[in-house]
């Protein structure tokens, strides 16, 4: 949500800049393992080629939680300018979100190349993606990182392939963008590089995540159609509140569907973020707000809030 350790190697150098000033360190060409986690939230836009079914939304918001095992090569250095270009490789595990989906864990290996200079980077990659669907994806952008608070951003556009189970093949490109703070796993690191050095693989996990959530949310299960009923008959706790997830249809059918639950209001979040409440029974004007922001009911399965 990352093959992902494209700028690990990066970071590597600016670290060895930045923490000790040794000539061994600056010197390029030495391997340096790196491990570490990042959580990254960001956004991407698709474009999908698939079979019937396929239900990738072309814009959606996107968390992947990755651990990441990186090996990264400074190939060149400039220490009065802090640049250089660098090679890195390795492998990942992702946990990876979005509305409407399921939680699922993606994992593969990657290889990437790219170039820093003071705060920023450029990148390009490849992954492979091992499981749970055969596929991949191959990345390129550019982004900031800050050796002080290791936070990372990145943006680009990517390309993918992925054979899911659902539908058959998939093919997905588009742009992405993410955030994330890189946390080390201090034992990976060699003793003789500074703590920043995790920055690298996590520069490289974060650039990866938004192309590997997009591919692999291709394989998302489709979802049914519209059917103006909740998906489970909701379930009311001691506080007289139940969550719920409405199948679509029009307020008519959600207004309905809550009287056949028992429910006497309906909590749902409109476009802007802002939760607009449904009196079920109402009159008229007491639920204009909530049919004016959702003039077209609901196209797609949508969380709610069901009070008794």
């Amino acid at each position: 949500m990352r093959p992902i350790r494209g700028m690990a190697g990066v970071l590597l150098a600016i670290a060895m800049l930045a923490a000790s000033g040794s000539a061994r360190a600056q010197v390029p060409g030495g391997a340096t393992d790196v491990s570490g986690n990042v959580s990254v939230r960001g956004s991407y836009t698709a474009s999908v080629t698939a079979a019937a079914g396929n239900t990738l939304p072309p814009n959606e918001n996107y968390q992947a939680d990755v651990a990441f095992v990186s090996t990264s090569t400074i190939t060149s250095l400039d220490p009065s300018t802090q640049s250089g270009t660098f090679t890195s490789s390795g492998s990942y595990a992702a946990q990876i979100s979005a509305s409407g989906v399921p939680n699922f864990d993606a994992t593969g290996t990657y290889v990437a190349t790219g170039s820093f200079a003071a705060g920023r980077y450029t990148v390009n990659g490849s992954a492979k993606i091992a499981a749970p669907d055969a596929g991949s994806v191959t990345f390129n952008g550019t982004g900031t990182y800050n050796l002080g608070t290791f936070a990372v951003t990145a943006s680009g556009v990517y390309a993918g392939d992925l054979q899911t189970a659902e539908f058959g093949a998939a093919r997905v490109n588009g742009n992405y963008d993410g955030s994330a703070v890189v946390i080390l796993k201090p034992q990976a690191i060699n003793a003789q590089i500074a703590l920043p050095t995790s920055l690298l693989g996590g520069m490289g996990t974060t650039a990866m995540s938004g192309p590997i959530a997009a591919v692999m949310l291709a394989r998302r299960a489709p979802m049914p159609a519209p059917s103006g009923a909740f998906v489970e008959p909701p379930a009311f706790g001691p506080g007289g509140q139940s969550l719920a997830v409405f199948m679509g249809g029009t307020t008519g059918e959600l207004e309905a569907a809550a009287v056949a639950a028992g429910a006497s209001g309906v909590w749902a979040q409109d476009a802007v973020g802002q939760y607009q409440l449904l009196i079920v029974g109402g009159p008229a004007f007491a639920n204009a707000a909530f049919r004016s922001a959702f003039p077209r009911g609901f196209t797609t399965a949508t969380g709610v809030t069901l009070t008794r």
